[in-house]
């Protein structure tokens, strides 16, 4: 995964989550913070629209930067 790629998916990420229910150090699209995503985040937020994307998003972005 190029960085720009990186930059565009934690972007869209950001965007989608931005009125979620998640702890106020979350919503930044850092790798520790897609990473609780992937495994809390969804469980409050999983009936939003965009939920499955935002965690599409984050399992891409996590798996790519592995």
């Amino acid at each position: 995964m190029t960085i720009e790629q990186y930059l565009n998916l934690r972007t869209d990420w950001e965007e989608i989550v931005a009125s979620f229910k998640l702890p106020k150090d979350r919503y930044q699209g850092t790798l520790e913070n897609l990473k609780y995503f992937t495994k809390y985040g969804w469980r409050s937020n999983g009936m939003r629209e965009g939920c499955d994307r935002a965690v599409e998003i984050a399992k891409e972005v996590v798996k790519g930067l592995k």
